[in-house]
């Protein structure tokens, strides 16, 4: 996939304002990010992100789908 046009996956620090990448995937798999700008190491509470990681599963799922699907390789 072209990353130049991909938006980057991630969240802003609470604390700091910085911007913390991860991946759907680690968004969907990790208990925890840290923010390398602060330190801030924040806990993931998966069961009330259940709808949220339930959304994003099926975002990687139809990812997935359009990348094997596709025509062109990057």
């Amino acid at each position: 996939m072209n990353t130049e046009l991909q938006q980057k996956t991630g969240l802003n620090c609470p604390v700091c304002g910085a911007f913390i990448p991860a991946t759907i995937t680690q968004l969907i798999t990790v208990s925890s990010l840290s923010c390398s700008h602060c330190g801030l190491r924040l806990d993931i509470d998966r069961e009330a992100s259940r709808k949220a990681i339930d959304a994003l599963t099926k975002v990687r799922k139809a990812q997935d789908i359009v990348q094997k699907s596709s025509k062109f390789n990057y």
